[in-house]
């Protein structure tokens, strides 16, 4: 899965009462802040007037704009922002470059109290809306703008994507359910349903060389491939083939599995390697049939480009301040700690293959969950740092994350506030980046 560009509208608002050589010196390095490999800037031109606001309004339509940056060069009546954010509904961010050092004594720009009055007009028309301060040379002022773009491209990318939901929740998982026509409304990722016996039908047509490119790949990396039952192997090489070949097929960004009791009782082989193996190759896998898991999985991997490791809280190390994730083994081997090793393993728990074993490198790293409850979305984030751990805590992948706050009381706030047992953990520090993600998507934020 791979950010799709936005489209952003730039229209600088300016008089020319004021410094306005210096506005058009700044207009190269303004627009140069907006482009990114993940952005195109659509120049609106300097906007005097209500009249050329609805010039650059046409422009942006005819383009199919994602989001209007309106920055103020200079002082300027709130009218044109009106004009721009009534005519036109997508995300709106203002920005002020700051005030530069005056020889004169008189204000060469103004700017930010330009962005005060339209604010102030945006706020009374019920209008949403985020402000940047700061120069297009100022690499903080780059910083925040980039942010904004990637969370718009970001929530662009989930509202096009697709997850493949196979089979449906466990019995008493109650924490997997979703509400289908309320993450379309929020988030926009639509869901496509199959059937554990279609995926088992292509499994049993899967391609002969996908198969041994992943089992040849995991004895690569892992030991104690040799040990296990073959049949079981050649099991789940052919299940995580079918549903690559389903996802391809069909554009899924990720799938969802219900990964138990099918797999073990019915299939005879364990789904966790081929979710972890998926995911590993860009299409987020989300075990137990859990879509809104899935979709932080995708939202985590669009701000990092890295997979995400889906887990259960199981502990708590309260020497280190530590809660201890685990899960049986369908996480990605490339998060694996580099000091360890990674062990090709039966599902601890219904000893069947193929599973792996190992600790989850050290790193700062981000929590999140898309939750659903009592009829709405929330998102859920805190950060820590994930310690260099070994040997694992316990059979099965595992992280031991240091929180900021006290890790009893963190899991009480978790349980206490019904969130699902599925945690998402990447590595990086983008809480502040699913913060906005939640902001534009209009839910609750929860720090825990």
């Amino acid at each position: 899965m791979e950010l799709q560009q936005v489209k952003v509208g730039l229209a600088v608002i300016a008089r020319k009462f004021f410094d306005f050589a210096y506005v058009e010196q700044l207009l190269p390095a303004m627009r140069q802040a907006l482009e990114t490999n993940y952005s195109k800037v659509l120049y609106g031109g300097l906007i005097f007037t209500s009249d050329e606001a609805e010039r650059a309004v046409r422009l942006f339509k005819e383009q199919g704009c994602d989001l209007v940056v309106v920055a103020f060069g200079t002082f300027a009546d709130a009218a044109p922002t009106v004009t721009l954010a009534r005519s036109i509904d997508v995300p709106l961010l203002l920005w002020s470059p700051a005030e530069p050092p005056s020889e004169t004594g008189r204000l060469r720009l103004n700017s930010l109290c330009g962005a005060n009055l339209a604010g102030n007009a945006l706020a009374s028309l019920g209008r949403a809306f985020k402000f940047v301060y700061g120069s297009p040379d100022d690499p903080r002022t780059v910083q925040a703008l980039r942010q904004r773009l990637k969370v718009a491209a970001t929530a662009s990318s989930l509202r096009a994507a697709r997850v493949g939901l196979f089979g449906a929740r466990p019995d008493g998982y109650y924490a997997c359910g979703f509400d289908e026509m309320e993450l379309q409304r929020v988030v926009g990722t639509r869901v496509e349903r199959f059937s554990l016996s279609d995926l088992q039908a292509r499994a049993r047509e899967a391609d002969p060389r996908v198969k041994a490119a992943f089992i040849d790949d995991l004895r690569s990396r892992t030991e104690g491939m040799e040990k296990l039952d073959t049949r079981q192997l050649e099991g789940t090489a052919a299940s995580y083939a079918a549903m690559l070949s389903i996802a391809q097929e069909r554009g899924l960004a990720a799938v969802a599995v219900r990964c138990w009791p099918e797999f073990f009782e019915k299939f005879g082989h364990a789904a966790c390697a081929a979710i972890g193996y998926i995911t590993e190759q860009g299409v987020m896998g989300g075990c137990e049939a859990d879509v809104n898991g899935a979709v932080t999985m995708m939202a985590q991997h669009l701000f990092t480009g890295e997979p995400s490791f889906i887990a259960d809280l199981v502990a708590i190390d309260e020497e280190q301040n530590g809660w201890i994730l685990w899960h049986c083994g369908g996480q990605p081997a490339s998060l694996a700690n580099p000091h360890g090793k990674i062990t090709a393993a039966y599902q601890p728990n219904r000893k069947i293959a193929l599973a792996l074993w190992f600790g989850a490198k050290p790193g700062t790293v981000t929590l999140a969950r898309l939750s659903y409850q009592r009829g709405r979305y929330r998102m859920m984030v805190t950060k820590g740092e994930a310690l260099n751990e070994r040997p694992m805590y316990t059979q099965g992948i595992s992280a031991k994350v240091r929180l900021e706050r006290n890790a009893v009381e963190a899991a009480s706030k978790l349980i206490e506030d019904g969130f699902e047992h599925h945690l998402i953990m990447c590595y990086g520090n983008v809480s502040s980046e699913l913060a906005a993600l939640a902001d534009a998507w209009g839910i609750e934020l929860v720090r825990i």
